[in-house]
């Protein structure tokens, strides 16, 4: 099998792409990453784009005054500095992850082939979006070799808001690590050290900027029914609703309720769910989140939001429990359901779970799946 020279364009430190290009380089494939920020990922080569430095101090004092004031200049300058990186690289794919900056500049490179991976930011959300965006998207979609969607629900709205061409669109999952996260995890001492030995546990490990502020809202009522159940919170670095949250715990009285974690290292996160019962997600706009579905391969049951793309994998009394997002006694009602589950129906819920996670979401298998795909992208490259 040849190697490959793969050049990903987007951001280091999103854990899907440092997964993606990781894979990737431990397979053997000669990888490059041109981002925005840098963080390290073992074995890939990296390019920082909105950053320079001048010799000469009043030719970067000029430049500087056209780049922070000028956004056109600053694209410009950007994209051609991802232009010289891709022809020293000469990679045989481009491999964009979302099409926010940097990875939207990848679309004007080219180069070909280009795989275009929109993110769910890109297709479906719509707040504070400048009016060329959706040009943009519709451009990238017409030009790109291949479209990569995570679900079938982005596949349609691909196609649907975007004119993609239904031929050119691929499922492929960020997908779950199975030997990672497992529900066979016994975390006896994190359960004493967070005082929850005899208590039931909800979780959540999403951007509190998903909702998560109702489901804070809707703890005292499940406290009035179950009043042993605990909360567990747990929230990617540098949240701008971090105080919110706190605030909003302080002022409901539930603190003893509730374990406010923070910011935890990834390979921390099966640890957390391993004790949990419960995994609550109510965002009010998005695609599958892939949170939830590290939660059902570990045996928990999820009490999602009850929008169109949690249909894909998640029906309701069947594998888990929906809820209307907005109403703050229906998620109580969710979450307590899921916490009274008899013991014979949440081990055929867990088994489901189970089942939809190794058939669809096996990140093993999805990249496999990439790989294979990139090989028929590629003249000249055999895969074995």
């Amino acid at each position: 099998m040849r190697k490959l020279k793969i050049c990903y364009i987007g951001w280091a430190y999103s854990i899907h792409l440092q997964r993606f290009a990781g894979w990737f380089a431990k397979r053997g494939h000669e990888i490059t990453l041109i981002t925005d920020r840098y963080s390290p990922i073992d074995g890939v080569k990296q390019y920082e784009v909105d950053s320079h430095k001048f010799r000469n101090k009043r030719i970067e004092y000029v430049y500087n005054y056209f780049y922070y004031n000028f956004k056109l200049f600053r694209r410009l300058s950007n994209l051609a500095k991802i232009r010289t990186i891709i022809k020293k690289e000469n990679p045989d794919i481009i491999h964009l992850h979302t099409l926010y900056f940097p990875a939207q500049l990848g679309v004007f490179t080219r180069r070909r082939p280009l795989i275009v991976m929109p993110w769910n930011g890109d297709i479906i959300w719509k707040k504070n979006r400048s009016i060329f965006r959706p040009i943009l998207v519709r451009y990238a979609l017409w030009k790109a070799d291949v479209i990569s969607a995570q679900t079938e629900y982005l596949r349609e709205q691909c196609i649907v808001k975007y004119g993609a061409r239904p031929d050119k669109i691929n499922i492929i999952q960020f997908g779950v690590e199975l030997d990672k996260f497992k529900k066979d995890i016994k975390e006896d001492k994190l359960r004493n050290d967070l005082q929850l030995n005899d208590n039931s546990i909800a979780i959540s490990t999403r951007n509190i900027s998903y909702n998560v502020l109702n489901i804070v809202r809707a703890i005292p009522y499940v406290i009035k029914q179950i009043p042993n159940a605990r909360f567990i919170f747990i929230w990617p670095p540098n949240d701008p609703l971090e105080t919110e949250l706190k605030d909003l715990v302080d002022r409901l009285k539930i603190s003893k309720c509730v374990r406010l974690i923070g910011s935890v290292d990834r390979e921390k996160i099966p640890s957390y769910l391993s004790i949990a019962d419960v995994f609550v997600s109510i965002s009010l706009i998005e695609t599958f989140p892939q949170s939830v579905l590290e939660a059902m391969a570990m045996g928990v049951i999820p009490v999602m939001g009850d929008i169109p793309p949690i249909k894909v994998y998640l029906e309701d009394n069947f594998n888990g429990f929906l809820v209307e997002p907005e109403n703050i006694s229906e998620i109580a009602a969710g979450i307590v359901k899921a916490i009274e589950m008899d013991e014979a129906t949440k081990q055929v819920f867990i088994e489901r779970n189970l089942n939809i996670v190794k058939e669809k979401a096996d990140f093993t298998k999805e990249m496999e799946k990439m790989e294979r795909l990139y090989y028929r992208l590629v003249p000249g490259k055999v895969f074995a």
